[in-house]
């Protein structure tokens, strides 16, 4: 190993734990925004949600990311021969600073983009200029166009689809499904009674009948 070869070793894991973290203060919640923005959720509620999707997403790409980690790590992008400790320092240090100035402005700010600068960047410095932009428009332009339409024409076919679905079957945003055992008698004194059943009850109605219908909480979605 160089002289130093240590440091820029430690230096590499900084960069990758700084990205790490600016990249989940700004991401957290912007998957989760147009739910706040909306009246879906309350900001705790979906504080918590973006946080457990967040937390499980990064444990599935563990598994299922390779291709993505290959494609960020600059292999293809330049050559082999700059692909240096110092080269992913610098790539991850500029995403990371990047993306957190943005998020402390309050900017727009997508990481994807961040790192793909920072490595064209780096890979500039480098490599000398030696950066394959064939391998940079399909690995990283292409489906940064690409991909965003794709998710607005499935999200549009899933809402009409899902409206269209909902509204055959008579189902309303007021709309609860109850499974539980109902209240069934009144007692002389006029209080309901709650007769348990030896199979559960299931009723799709308004949250207003499940509630008189059924004990306990009621949760509706």
């Amino acid at each position: 190993m160089q002289p130093g070869g240590a440091w820029v070793s430690e230096l590499v894991i900084v960069a990758a734990l700084l990205l790490a973290f600016a990249n989940g203060a700004n991401d957290n919640l912007k998957g989760v925004a147009t739910l706040v923005g909306s009246g879906e959720l309350p900001f705790h509620r979906a504080r918590w949600l973006a946080t457990i999707s967040t937390a499980l997403g990064a444990l599935v790409s563990v598994v299922l990311a390779s291709a993505l980690v290959r494609a960020f790590s600059g292999k293809g992008l330049v050559p082999d021969a700059a692909l240096t400790p110092e080269f992913l320092v610098a790539a991850g240090l500029g995403a990371a600073a990047t993306v957190g100035l943005a998020t402390l402005r309050q900017l727009p700010i997508s990481t994807t983009h961040a790192l793909v600068g920072s490595l064209t960047g780096a890979g500039l410095a480098a490599a000398g200029g030696d950066v394959a932009l064939s391998a940079l428009g399909k690995s990283f332009v292409l489906p940064l166009l690409v991909g965003p339409l794709l998710a607005f024409f499935g999200a549009w076919l899933l809402a009409r689809g899902g409206g269209a679905a909902a509204a055959r079957m008579g189902i309303r945003p007021e709309t609860c499904v109850c499974i539980d055992g109902e209240w069934l008698a009144v007692t002389s004194d006029g209080q309901m009674a709650y007769s348990p059943t030896p199979t559960p009850q299931l009723l799709m109605a308004d949250l207003e009948t499940c509630r008189e219908r059924y004990p306990g909480r009621v949760a509706g979605i």
